[in-house]
């Protein structure tokens, strides 16, 4: 029998050969790609633990039970802000705006309640990014209460 009809014998040298030279194009191409790749690359990753600012608005009330005001707390920071103006706050402070929410049910006779919607407390406006220095400006300025109590010293009342 023939080794090219199926037959026991040695392996084929040619085939041998197109498998290292496949197996090394492989590798040339990965490295090429690779290195492309690397090139691109040349903005770097943003890192989480950096705290980043945005520039939002508060939108008015939407029911009068809600408050004129809006306060958020983060692991024991407080921001108490006016609705209806611009503001400066860190991101960590939007996620915990989404996350106060109510939700709404429909009841019908005879059937299981259902979420008709989800309300904020709390619906912002994303309006630019913003900067540290912006943020922690403002907030040297003082929030709502703040403004209140300075004004008042400031006018010879207190």
């Amino acid at each position: 029998m023939d080794e090219k009809e199926g037959g026991v014998g040695l392996a084929d040298p040619e085939a041998e050969k197109r498998g290292e030279v496949e197996s090394a194009l492989i590798s040339t191409i990965t490295s090429l790609v690779t290195d492309k790749m690397k090139e691109e690359k040349t903005e770097p990753e943003p890192d989480p633990y950096v705290e980043t600012y945005f520039k939002v608005m508060f939108q008015m009330k939407s029911n009068p039970q809600e408050p004129n005001d809006v306060t958020i707390s983060v692991n024991g920071e407080v921001l108490h802000m006016q609705r209806g103006v611009e503001v400066i706050i860190p991101k960590r402070y939007l996620g915990a705006c989404d996350d106060a929410y109510y939700e709404t049910f429909e009841q019908m006779p005879g059937k299981d309640r259902k979420v008709t919607a989800r309300v904020s407390v709390y619906a912002y406006t994303v309006l630019g990014p913003s900067t540290e220095k912006a943020y922690l400006a403002k907030k040297k300025e003082g929030d709502l209460a703040t403004r209140a109590v300075l004004k008042i010293k400031s006018d010879g009342m207190g």
